[in-house]
């Protein structure tokens, strides 16, 4: 590549004329021709006697101070470039740029020459200045379908896009042919942050209760038990599968017949035994279930370009659902029972153990961040000379966001009680869904010179490449530090988007 040196190496090297434009347009006074063709040259000749270098009789002049109503000489310069360009392919000729800071965009869709350099208010002399594209916003730079654009002594300045996601990009060359950039300087500014991973929305409401068990005074038959209280059908959970049943009470009994203990849940949650101490005759709690798998982090390190913009594809992926609590074990059933005057021989059932909660709602992964490049090739066939390419830093990744709250537990169903006094085991709670697992960091943006896509690698000849920082990876989220944050972008001279893989020259 060649050309690497200080701040002015793009244009201290070539064959230029010690001593500016004015010494070398008065020793070629007298060698001069008004026949002869004249187009810029990095020495400033005048070849045609007309007083500049380049040909006044097929140029439209653009200044800062310029007027679009007037003539688009060096006397009366028009102020808009996109009206000049126009002008230029209509009356077939070229467009000559006024040095000074332009606040618009420089838009190309058909074969143009822009050339730089020219000092109008100091008689329309060439000198190693160059005419500086700053808007306020965008790109400043766009070539579109168009075949053999020329651009000399431009610099092209993009603001910087701190905005969430946002990109700055200084040019972008999409669909042409034969386009070549001399002496030109793009300059991208720093790129902004990821989005923040959304955290999981809390899970409303509570898992079901448990079914109430028996009561054996309410029979007609002094000889009927009361039964345990059971329900085996249970809600569907969001993240799949379904809240886990509670073990059923156990039925209570009478001469004869034994009371039975509570039953387990399907996890496994101990019921309640048959016992003259009710507390032993309870069913115990289900466990919480386990919180969701944190989210890893993007599958590729940097995004991609969609169109001709940046698009910050490298997010981290979403956490796992939390996994349903367990049911609650039942309540044992108890033997006959006297209460009063009342016969109350057999004995009443136990209740049913809570329902499971619900698993919480994943946290989602931030974004990556927005990319810094200064030339962007779309399908496109460059050649760069002599020329600077300058990107910002790029954009910090987003952070994970949170899982979400899961559902409360059931509470056991109602036991039948005498005077305060309950008279049969208690199923268990249900236990809580685990929470949400939180989301994946997004990764930094990056930092490139040249970004190339579906194109052929440009020619180059002494470009200079000064890079900015990549954007650091988003930061874990606060339960997932363990997991790390998410990866850094990467500071390229290029980048080929269409294999993903840096390239060098």
């Amino acid at each position: 590549m060649g050309g690497f040196g200080g701040a002015d190496s793009a244009e201290s090297p070539g064959p230029l004329a010690q001593g500016g434009a004015a010494g070398a347009q008065a020793g070629d006074a007298l060698a001069c021709d008004p026949d002869a063709e004249d187009e810029p040259d990095d020495v400033f000749e005048d070849s045609n006697c007309d007083g500049t270098d380049g040909d006044l009789r097929r140029a439209i002049f653009v200044a800062p101070k310029g007027d679009d109503t007037g003539s688009g000489t060096l006397e009366e310069p028009l102020a808009s470039l996109g009206i000049a360009l126009e002008r230029a392919h209509l009356e077939q000729k070229d467009v000559y740029v006024c040095n000074g800071l332009y606040e618009q965009a420089l838009v190309i869709d058909h074969a143009v020459r822009v050339y730089g350099g020219y000092d109008c208010e100091g008689g329309g002399s060439r000198v190693t200045d160059r005419a500086r594209f700053a808007p306020l916003s965008g790109v400043p730079l766009s070539v579109h379908g168009a075949t053999g654009v020329v651009l000399e002594r431009l610099a092209f300045v993009a603001p910087d896009n701190e905005a969430i996601e946002g990109s700055s990009i200084a040019g972008v060359i999409e669909g042409s042919i034969e386009v070549q950039l001399r002496r030109v300087e793009l300059e991208s500014g720093r790129a902004g942050p990821g989005l923040a991973g959304e955290q999981g929305a809390p899970l409303a409401g509570r898992a079901p209760n448990g079914e109430a068990g028996g009561n054996a005074c309410l029979r007609l038959m002094c000889d009927d038990i009361g039964e345990g209280g059971y329900s085996p059908l249970s809600p569907a959970c969001e993240g799949g599968g379904s809240a886990e049943v509670g073990g059923a009470g156990g039925d209570g009994g009478h001469d004869g017949i034994p009371a039975e203990p509570g039953q387990p849940s399907p996890s496994g949650v101990a019921g309640g035994m048959v016992s003259v101490v009710l507390a032993e005759a309870d069913g115990a709690s289900g466990r919480s279930g386990a919180v969701g798998a944190v989210g890893a982090g993007p599958l590729q390190a940097i995004g991609e370009i969609d169109g001709t913009g940046y698009l910050p594809s490298n997010a981290g992926l979403r956490g796992a659902y939390g996994r349903p609590g367990q049911g609650g074990g039942g309540g044992a059933g108890v033997q006959e029972l006297w209460e009063g005057d009342l016969c109350c021989a057999p004995g009443h059932g136990g209740s049913q153990g809570g329902f499971g909660g619900c698993g919480g709602r994943p946290g989602q992964g931030g974004t990556g961040g927005g990319a810094s490049i200064a030339l962007l090739i779309v399908e496109s066939d460059v050649t760069l000379t002599w020329s600077r390419l300058v990107s910002g830093s790029g954009g910090k990744g987003g952070p994970g966001g949170l899982g979400g709250l899961s559902q409360e537990g059931g509470p056991p169903g109602a036991v039948y009680s005498y005077k305060g006094v309950r008279l049969s085991g208690v199923g268990g709670a249900g236990g809580r869904g685990g929470a949400g697992g939180s989301g994946g960091p997004g990764g930094g943006g990056p930092s490139l010179g040249i970004a190339l896509l579906a194109a052929p690698q440009p020619k180059l000849d002494s470009v200079q490449v000064l890079l900015g920082s990549p954007g650091f990876g988003g930061d874990a989220a606060a339960d997932a530090v363990a997991s790390g944050d998410g990866p850094d972008g990467i500071a390229a001279s290029g980048y080929d988007f269409s294999t993903h893989e840096p390239i060098t020259f």
